[in-house]
């Protein structure tokens, strides 16, 4: 049995399988014949300590009408320049995509092969796994009436095998959904911020009490996570979801998204690299560049393209506080606090100045008075949807 919280992000998946946390690059690269190199020895003991970053898969399912063989995650990115990921300039949603689904089920698989060897099974029989998943979509897609349904129900009742090429035998792995639940992206943050552990409330003390001294003298931090009335801004790679909570619930015709993510920041950053003769073939691999440390030979060269990269980021600020403004506005109740995470809330705080901005509007809505901004510490910011989509698969699924 697999228990899979999946936060799967235009640019990457972020989840817990089973309690180990992971992340893969949402991309998958069609694997040509001329890609093809002999296969790995199933014998080979190491080998599978490595197989989730190498996986070569093909996906036969009624779910997906895209067929082939595929570069999964991280073998996508390093040995493909065909990156196939999602696009961020259509109007396509997450619930829409075969990619999503591929993704899924390519980690799963992944996920099952190397269980069953660590575990003595025979590779060369069929491997069959169950699964509980829980997952997000975006606020304003998930909105759409039907649409989280649909979405559980290409997982759901249906047959999905994967084929992990990597040996000269192919494994097969037999994939089986017991339980699907779909939430709204914020909502499980949300629930996550609720149920702080002490290390969370550390990071939101000192990020409150830095920027409001004297009201951190009458406030605990426990009152800022029970806040009845309270707004998210979870900012992605594609897009700003802003969640309304009033009297302590979720509101939904207050809640939005927007197209405001760090993945429009890097696609710019791009152009404007290649302006300058810096060349990327696209977002994922400018991502993939920036994570890596800078050796002697390139640093130079990598603080030229962060800086250009970060100068992209401060134009994205006035979408984003226009969509928080008109949140707000539906939500037509006193919020207190206004908490912000998301992977593209570090390089925000970093680099722009949306925390000034957001206050500055917020306080148009309370006669100018603060509504605190806080945001979530840069260690627990991209996690707190996967988090919390753990606490709600161990309440639901009662593990």
């Amino acid at each position: 049995m697999i228990s899979l919280s999946n936060d799967l992000g235009n640019s990457k998946i972020k989840g817990t399988i089973n309690g180990k946390h992971f992340e893969v690059p949402s991309v998958i690269a069609p694997v040509r014949e001329l890609d093809i190199v002999d296969p790995a020895d199933i014998e080979d003991d190491g080998y599978f300590d490595t197989l989730l970053q190498n996986l070569d898969i093909s996906v036969a399912s009624s779910a997906v009408s895209t067929r082939g063989r595929f570069y999964f995650g991280d073998a996508a990115v390093r040995k493909s320049n065909n990156l196939v990921g999602f696009d961020i300039n259509d109007y396509e949603g997450k619930s829409e995509s075969d990619l999503s689904v591929i993704l899924t089920l390519g980690l799963i698989a992944g996920h099952r092969v190397v269980e069953a060897h660590n575990d003595g099974e025979d590779l060369s029989e069929t491997l069959k796994v169950d699964v509980d998943m829980t997952t997000a979509l975006p606020i304003s897609e998930a909105k759409v009436p039907g649409t989280r349904k649909r979405y559980k129900e290409r997982y759901l009742g249906r047959s999905h095998t994967v084929t992990i090429n990597n040996f000269v035998d192919p494994i097969t792995v037999k994939i089986n959904f017991k339980n699907v639940f779909v939430d709204f992206e914020g909502e499980p943050a949300h629930f996550y911020i609720q149920n702080a552990d002490s290390a969370l409330k550390k990071g939101i003390w000192q990020d409150f009490k830095e920027h409001y001294p004297e009201a951190a003298k009458e406030i605990s931090v426990d009152d800022l996570i029970s806040a009845p009335n309270s707004i998210h801004l979870d900012l992605g790679s594609k897009t700003a979801d802003v969640l309304a909570v009033i009297d302590g619930n979720p509101m939904l015709n207050a809640s939005l998204s927007s197209n405001q993510g760090y993945d429009y920041v890097l696609e710019d950053a791009i152009l404007a690299l290649q302006a300058k003769k810096i060349f990327f073939e696209d977002r994922i691999k400018l991502q993939s560049y920036l994570a890596r440390p800078a050796g002697p030979l390139d640093r130079k060269r990598k603080a030229r393209v962060e800086e250009i990269v970060k100068q992209q980021i401060s134009p994205q600020v006035p979408q984003i506080v226009k969509t928080v403004s008109k949140a707000m506005n539906l939500a037509g109740a006193d919020v207190s606090v206004a908490w912000v995470h998301g992977g593209a809330s570090i390089p925000m705080s970093q680099y722009s100045d949306l925390r000034e901005q957001l206050s500055e509007k917020l306080r148009q809505f309370t006669g100018g008075e603060d509504i605190f901004v806080i945001f979530i510490p840069a260690e627990d910011a991209p996690y707190c949807n996967e988090r919390g989509l753990v606490m709600i698969d161990s309440i639901i699924n009662k593990k």
